[in-house]
């Protein structure tokens, strides 16, 4: 499939590749069809290499979309193949420090968002 990929810490390091499509769904997790995703300031600024925080690389871009729950992993409960979502930008989140367990995960140290520190949406498909 197709992706939107920062490929280095440079500015301009960002190119469309074919990257692999996942080929399970971990437990806890679910494979979301994206549908839709948005060009955010924080995609600018990856592709200028002036985020605030040291991206992995390679790294598809990313973290505003939608999309349709494709699979669903072991151990998942409360949505369903074929439901229409709109998806977090945290990717994920330790949901043990003080920022977690108050609410402010978004400003949680530990926090992991999607098209940063976790492969994004700017491609057909997301596991989340």
């Amino acid at each position: 499939m197709k992706a939107v990929v920062k490929y280095d810490n440079v500015p301009g390091a960002v190119e469309l590749r074919e990257v692999p499509e996942p080929e399970r769904v971990p437990p806890g997790k679910v494979l979301l069809r994206v549908r839709a995703a948005s060009v955010c300031g924080s995609d600018v600024h990856a592709w200028q290499h002036k985020a605030s925080w040291r991206m992995n690389v390679p790294l598809i871009l990313g973290h505003e979309f939608c999309g349709t729950v494709e699979a669903v992993g072991e151990g998942v409960t409360g949505v369903r193949v074929g439901e229409r979502v709109a998806c977090e930008t945290a990717a994920w989140v330790c949901g043990a420090c003080v920022y977690c367990r108050s609410g402010l995960y978004n400003v949680s140290p530990c926090r992991k968002g999607y098209g940063a520190l976790v492969d994004g949406a700017f491609t057909r498909y997301v596991i989340a």
